[in-house]
């Protein structure tokens, strides 16, 4: 029987999901004298799919082998399965990854080659909050280039600008390597994890890392989802489960409903996208550095070297107190000559430090418990995911706030997210996968919510909704509009999300820009559509009606700074000024009516055959330099349009003409 199934597709690609498999199915079957016959045309082009969590500072690859196997988390060449996120680009132009590159990082004395920090630079402005403060604390150098961050590196005298998703492929490539090697198949496709609130611009970028690999992304899934996923296989008891991500750099909070074993459904999601363990350890840094400064009277050697072993010996301490010790050394040696840091760091100094971001992480879930509308009572199980989420004091807080009992231990806290994209990965492999038989149902349905409103800015910086926030995507609309001016040559507006009506108050994600081909009279009809994909990555088309004329959105690094607030403050603000927004979008509006009675008042001159052509064109001449062209100034205030309106109405008046109300 067993001849007769494996005879059927003896070589099939599909039929084994890795060679160590199908070696195993040769030796059962009777065939390892065959084996060295076959095992060409069998591995020859044996694809394979892998999950991925790419985190701020350790990466995870895992796989999944069949739907009944376990998933299997892949150490790398050093035998470890976490791997640094960091590159080391050698100034003999080598390039060192992952553990390699952090050797470089502790043992080299030049360490302005040595990146790392590619998840919080990614998709990012040059100028946002976050990225300036950090960069006191880097030691490599950050340059502007056109709005967006790059690194700059120097190999054989050479000076190199490198993208952080160039960063983020390198690690990928690594990954990928690593995976390869313990499969001994190719890895074409992956699933990736990203922050629940990383914003478009982000998600386009890391997709592109991936793709810049040679890797196709089937989902960019949300680190949190992905968590709730690796639960969700082991435990079926739980209905609403609260997912607590806090890792090395970013900080996430879903509340997942599980409708059956197979179906989640996203209720919140909110988080802080520069909130994690970096930023305790810088906290515990610039406390040394001060105590240091304090306690001898020399500020502590603003050197490389020097803060690398400060960072060390505090990162070494903070781990040690997320586990037994509840007393740390922080000592660096040789500070300056004959001197030393040598200092104690306790748990409670530790959670005094650090306490208000440990506390904010809690603001964050009241968030989230409130999308969902849901109270703590109601959530069943938490699940405390990413490598900070074993510190003491954060423990000690989820406990207080849901209960002890409620905190689930099913789950590797650093292997979860790469576990549930493995599972994800296989589950959209199968669907996938070229077969004679019927499509196969999805082993999981994820219905994953849009965090803050999408839309495009129109005239006068009036923000309108294209997407709201809390839809679920998979989502698509159509906004319909119409050219502004008369013989108009091109119509262009920028994509926005937040929650705010005047768009200088959102946030810019890029630009549309599309030539018309018919031009003519205002009112030319406009369709725009927005599309989030599977991914949560936004594309947005123009189409000019009655045409096949279109175009898509460019990601612009030119919008205004951001900075570092959660979704919980957008909305609240947003709420807080409700007033302010409703008198803005009224005052557009009166702007709008006023500009419609321009152009409508152009039109009636220019086909009122009581008038001489002299008169027509004095007429025109001030509707257009005295009155269109003045409504453009985004300055006026609802007084100035108000006047304005009076004295067209007096204008007109002056030659005979009435004025349409």
């Amino acid at each position: 029987m067993q001849w007769f199934l494996f005879q059927s597709d003896p070589f099939s690609v599909n039929y084994f999901p890795c060679k160590r498999h199908c070696i195993d199915r040769f030796v059962s079957c009777g065939f390892s004298s065959r084996l060295n016959r076959f095992a060409p045309f069998l591995f020859a082009n044996l694809m394979v799919a892998i999950g991925i969590d790419l985190g701020t500072t350790q990466c995870v690859v895992a796989f999944k082998q069949s739907a009944d196997s376990p998933v299997e988390i892949i150490s790398n060449s050093y035998g470890r399965f976490t791997t640094p996120s960091v590159v080391a680009y050698e100034k003999n132009g080598a390039v060192q990854v992952g553990e390699s590159a952090y050797h470089v990082l502790k043992g080299s004395k030049d360490v302005g080659n040595v990146l790392y920090d590619s998840k919080r630079l990614i998709g990012r402005q040059f100028y946002d909050q976050s990225v300036q403060d950090d960069m006191k604390f880097w030691q490599f150098n950050i340059v502007n280039k056109d709005g967006k961050p790059l690194y700059e590196v120097k190999q054989d005298e050479n000076t190199r600008h490198i993208a952080p998703e160039q960063v983020s492929a390198e690690i990928l490539s690594q990954l990928k390597a690593d995976a390869e090697k313990r499969l001994e198949a190719k890895v074409t496709d992956c699933v990736i994890t990203v922050p629940a609130n990383f914003n478009r611009k982000q998600r386009i970028e890391t997709k592109r890392a991936a793709e810049l690999t040679g890797m196709n992304v089937l989902r960019l899934l949300n680190e949190p989802t992905a968590a709730a996923i690796a639960h969700g296989v082991k435990n079926s008891d739980s209905k609403v489960v609260l997912i607590y991500d806090l890792g090395g750099g970013t900080f996430d909070v879903s509340i997942v409903r599980k409708i059956d074993k197979s179906k989640l459904m996203v209720l919140g999601v909110d988080g802080h996208a520069h909130l994690g363990g970096q930023d305790f350890d810088n906290v515990l840094v610039d406390y040394y550095m001060k105590r240091f400064e304090e306690n001898h009277g020399y500020e502590y050697p603003n050197n490389p070297k020097m803060l690398r072993n400060l960072r060390a010996v505090c990162i070494d301490a903070k781990e040690q107190l997320s586990h037994n010790r509840t007393i740390a050394d922080v000592f660096v040696g040789n500070v300056l000559r004959d001197i030393d840091l040598n200092y104690e760091l306790t748990r409670d100094l530790f959670n005094e430090l650090c306490g208000d971001l440990f506390h904010a992480t809690l603001s964050i879930i009241d968030s989230v418990l409130e999308q969902a509308h849901l109270t703590a009572e109601e959530i069943d199980q938490v699940l405390l995911v990413g490598g900070s989420s074993r510190i003491v004091y954060i423990q000690h807080l989820i406990g207080q706030k849901f209960g002890r009992d409620k905190i689930s231990q099913g789950v590797h806290p650093e292997h979860a997210i790469a576990q549930g994209a493995a599972i994800m990965a296989f589950d959209l492999w199968e669907q996938n996968k070229p077969s004679t038989s019927t499509s196969k149902k999805p082993q999981f349905e994820i219905h994953e919510i849009i965090p803050l409103s999408l839309g495009i800015g129109l005239r006068f910086n009036l923000f309108e909704i294209a997407i709201p926030r809390g839809t679920i995507y998979p989502c698509k609309n159509t906004i319909l509009s119409a050219t502004s001016h008369d013989y108009q040559t091109s119509s262009e507006f920028f994509v926005y999300e937040g929650e705010r009506a005047n768009v200088k108050k959102n946030f810019k994600i890029g630009k549309v820009h599309l030539k018309l081909q018919h031009i003519g009279p205002a009112g030319k009809e406009l369709a725009t559509t927005f599309l989030v994909d599977a991914n949560g990555i936004l594309h947005v088309t123009e189409l000019e009606k009655d045409t096949d004329n279109c175009t898509s959105i460019a990601i612009q690094y030119d919008g205004s700074a951001h900075s570092e607030v959660d979704i919980r403050c957008i909305v609240n603000e947003a709420t807080n000024n409700k007033q302010e927004d409703d008198e803005f979008t009224e005052f557009v509006q009166l702007r709008y009516d006023f500009e419609n009675k321009l152009y409508k008042a152009k039109r009636a001159v220019e086909e009122n055959l009581a008038l001489s052509e002299d008169q027509k064109k004095e007429i025109l001449s001030i509707i257009d330099d005295d009155f269109i062209n003045k409504s453009c100034d985004l300055t006026s205030t609802r007084e100035l349009t108000e006047a304005s309106e009076q004295e067209f109405e007096a204008k007109l008046k002056e030659y005979g003409l009435g004025f349409s109300r």
